[in-house]
């Protein structure tokens, strides 16, 4: 026989009787009089979006046991306070506590994996424990989660995807566990290991002339954030990697440049001033027509050329889409 989980719910508590393997998906879906629910060391999974919506759900209490979390399971619980997922549970997956704004409290035990947006805007985070167990983090893990003020990153952690921490604005304190084999922090930002990936960098943040790559999301949302100075060991930019830098108004360019990913410069709404050193402007083609493509102000937006480069930059196809162009000296 079928359980109608929602029948369950007795002055807002949900007990899911002993012996039940699995929570359905969606199966308290958007259940608004849910505040507690009890779930026993019979469950082994709960399924996608099992718990999602019920924004008065303060209380869950996890018995060991539980194997598998489904996608977005308790996304937009916005009164849920306090998470501690068992030792059984080795992966929280995507979306899993999206838009829980109240979270201040999560206990991973031994996860290993956290999925993409797994804690996305959960807002009332100011700190979190990575276990030691934890292997990989997912895009996007913690996004907008901006009270988050401290993290640190374990040692056996190999996979650390870009955005993780995009628009954490309050992140002050960033360290990667010196054993850590495939990272290091530097200045409360994220290298690979060898210097040439910048995974994780803020307003204070100096790419240094190690690194060739800025990853994926690696300034994402970043506050304070006025200026960037690329140097010319960088040759590849990647996707989102200055998304919704709200505050960055000037990207000083070398022609070092020879891929640029989408989306680069998006939402960054006061971008308008790119200086360039390049002579030639076939040679910054790539990195100009991202700009132009997605910046906010891409009809209002000035290049700066080195002296005697105007008209080469006027008639070139990608360069002429400025509103200005305007020769100086290489400010750097």
């Amino acid at each position: 026989m079928e359980i109608q989980f929602k029948d369950l719910i007795i002055d807002g508590v949900a007990v899911i009787p002993d012996g039940v393997e699995e929570i359905s998906e969606k199966a308290f879906w958007c259940c608004s009089e849910l505040t507690k629910v009890v779930i026993p060391a019979s469950i082994k999974t709960i399924g996608r979006s099992a718990f999602g919506g019920c924004t008065a759900l303060s209380s869950i209490v996890i018995s060991n046991g539980l194997q598998t979390i489904g996608e977005a399971a308790f996304s937009y619980c916005s009164a849920l306070k306090q998470v501690t997922l068992p030792e059984s549970l080795s992966s929280i997956n995507d979306f899993t506590f999206e838009k829980c704004s109240g979270l201040t409290d999560v206990v991973l035990s031994r996860v290993t994996s956290i999925g993409m947006c797994a804690f996305d805007s959960c807002t009332g985070l100011t700190t979190i424990n990575l276990p030691d167990s934890l292997v990989s983090i997912d895009t996007c893990a913690f996004v907008d989660c901006t009270e988050l003020t401290t993290i640190r990153i374990p040692a056996g952690v190999t996979n650390l995807s870009g955005g993780a921490f995009g628009g954490c604005s309050k992140l002050k304190s960033v360290e990667v566990d010196e054993d850590n084999e495939a990272y290091v922090s530097k200045g409360n930002a994220i290298f690979s290991r060898d210097g040439k990936t910048l995974v994780y960098g803020n307003k204070d943040t100096v790419i240094t002339n190690e690194v060739s790559t800025i990853g994926y999301g690696a300034f994402w949302g970043s506050k304070g954030l006025t200026e960037i100075v690329i140097p010319d060991s960088v040759h590849s930019i990647e996707e989102a990697a200055f998304f919704d830098c709200k505050d960055l108004v000037r990207v000083v360019i070398p022609e070092s440049i020879y891929m640029a990913d989408i989306s680069i410069f998006s939402e960054c709404d006061k971008f308008s001033e790119v200086f360039v050193n390049a002579k030639d402007p076939k040679s910054v083609e790539t990195i100009l027509y991202q700009i132009l493509e997605w910046s906010p102000l891409r009809n209002n937006m000035t290049l700066y050329v080195p002296n005697g480069t105007v008209e080469a930059y006027l008639q070139n196809e990608v360069s002429n889409g400025f509103k200005s162009i305007i020769e100086r000296s290489w400010p750097r």
